[in-house]
């Protein structure tokens, strides 16, 4: 025990002594913003949604501000992003339903739905603004939100009967509420004042299948049922398809097509701002910007390459393992067992499966590693490191005992506890 405790005395003065400049009683996030899932134009900003968070891009001082469940979001995995010009309100869905909006400078979280107990799948699958009230596509319904008010105001059930039904899409036009759903296209009178049920919703007989969006452009209300896997984006007098190639139409025409290269390579959204600047947001690439549908550069804010946490474990100054952490959806520090929390953004829990251990892992750190533990007279350790866009290593954590997740270790003929127990009972047997 005695050694224990000086080991982590010395531990302490060495992270004092190489980082005087940041006090270690101060957080910082340090989040991947590179895998882009999002982007949307917010009056002279870009807004970009990325795994962890978002950040957007002032094009005005080209200035880019990072948000995240840090610094003021209340969840992490953005499913929607809209924004209502009218009040200059931008909206913020999760994939847990939760719900944000940027108002006034401040982030209200309104978490009614994240709270509502509902039988079956519960997600957001896109957000359409009318009149100030937010029309939330669902899983179980339409959802209105009164944006000004920051309430629930109401919920429709479209399916037959009363059923529920995936809502995947809605538009509103001077006389109808259209939806696309997973039983087809429904539209009813936006005047009704009984929406609420389902008698007052027709299908439309040449949509019967599911509708995964629904498009407006210059031919009209179209409702797709064939290319699922093309997302359509209308923005500023632009009609975009966006897949592997971004095909872009401008009063039905079209008028360039962009198709992936070295520059970005996993296309998830696009969009055209008013100065007819295309921002693509890209998995891999982050976000991207095009003058004159021509390459021109990305943006990514500073941090880690991606969402991968790095552990690497020491019995007896040699290494056991080194384990892979999957944490897009944020990262519970403690990997063992007791720490297994029910939220599903915690690498500990069984259904998130997040823990790999790898097989003869190298890298040109274990040797620094080894020395550093080495010359401490550290035995049993676990150190915790992520990767920098620019290749370097960042070590965050270093532990003089550790923990080890069950998990992984069935699917790995290492087992930690059982190599420290026969450390342990060698290490008795030179005493005695």
């Amino acid at each position: 025990m005695k050694r224990l405790f000086l080991t982590l005395i010395i531990l302490i003065n060495f992270i004092c002594a190489n980082g005087q400049n940041t006090p270690i009683y101060n957080w910082q996030e340090h989040l991947s913003y590179q895998s882009a899932k999002l982007v949307l134009e917010v009056e002279n900003t870009i807004y970009c949604a990325t795994e962890n968070g978002l950040f957007f891009y002032n094009k005005d001082d080209y200035t880019i501000n990072r948000l995240n469940k840090i610094n003021g979001l209340s969840d992490v995995g953005i499913s929607c992003l809209a924004y209502d010009k009218e009040n200059k309100i931008v909206i913020i869905t999760y994939n847990n339903t939760n719900i944000d909006l940027i108002k006034d400078g401040g982030i209200i979280n309104i978490p009614d739905i994240k709270l509502k107990e509902i039988f079956g799948e519960k997600k957001i699958n896109n957000v359409y603004i009318n009149n100030g009230i937010a029309y939330l596509s669902c899983s179980f319904g339409l959802v209105l939100l009164d944006l000004e008010n920051e309430e629930i105001k109401d919920t429709y059930k479209i399916g037959e009967g009363g059923n529920f039904v995936s809502i995947n899409d809605c538009y509103i036009d001077d006389t109808c509420i259209f939806v696309g759903t997973s039983d087809g296209a429904y539209f009813a009178d936006k005047n009704s004042n009984s929406l609420f049920d389902f008698n007052s919703w027709t299908k439309h007989p040449s949509y019967p299948s599911e509708v995964s969006e629904i498009i407006v452009n210059s031919w009209g209300i179209l409702f797709n049922n064939q290319y699922p896997y093309v997302k359509v984006r209308n923005s500023n007098g632009y009609y975009l398809e966006i897949g592997n190639i971004i095909s872009i139409y401008q009063n039905g025409n079209l008028i360039s097509e962009i198709i992936e290269d070295s520059n970005f390579s996993k296309t998830q959204d696009a969009w055209i701002d008013k100065d007819d600047n295309l921002w693509v947001a890209d998995s891999i690439n982050g976000l991207l910007k095009f003058t004159n549908f021509e390459y021109q550069e990305s943006y990514i804010p500073n941090g880690p390459k991606s969402n991968t946490v790095f552990n690497i474990e020491f019995i007896n100054s040699k290494l056991l393992y080194a384990v892979q952490v999957d944490a897009t959806e944020g990262f519970e520090l403690c990997p063992a067992d007791p720490c297994n929390l029910e939220e599903k953004y915690c690498p500990a829990n069984p259904d998130g499966n997040k823990f790999m251990i790898l097989k003869n892992y190298k890298n040109t750190e274990i040797s620094k590693y080894q020395s550093l533990i080495k010359s401490n007279g550290i035995e049993i350790a676990g150190i915790e490191y992520i990767k920098g866009k620019d290749g370097q290593f960042y070590t965050y954590d270093i532990n003089t005992n550790t923990n080890y997740n069950s998990i992984a270790e069935k699917k790995s003929s290492s087992k930690g506890m059982q190599t420290i127990a026969k450390f342990l009972f060698d290490e008795l047997n030179l005493i005695a």
